[in-house]
């Protein structure tokens, strides 16, 4: 069984159903940072600690809403490489499953 961290780079402050349509998601990077994003860097991140594993979640889903704050244009974090390989893997150091 295969841990998932979901949806990734935050998913509360959208209004729509990224099922029927794309939602917007207007968060400042701030606002990302401390609100959503600091949850992820928990199980995501490079932590040195003694007995903690570099990921501790093997995969993560992505969230399929427009963040404004990486993507001037309007591009789903599914397909934004500034979220996906910029933020998640470069940034927050994850190695896992996407």
């Amino acid at each position: 069984i295969a841990s998932c961290g979901k949806h990734f780079p935050g998913y509360s402050a959208a209004t729509r159903d990224a099922h029927h349509e794309l939602p917007t998601i207007n968060r400042t990077r701030a606002e990302l940072d401390r609100e959503e994003l600091a949850v992820f860097r928990e199980f995501t991140g490079r932590d040195d600690s003694p007995g903690r594993p570099t990921n501790c979640v093997d995969s993560m889903m992505t969230c399929h809403g427009w963040y404004p704050c990486f993507e001037p244009k309007k591009t789903p974090a599914t397909l934004s490489r500034r979220v996906v390989t910029q933020l998640l893997c470069e940034e927050m150091g994850f190695e896992g499953l996407i």
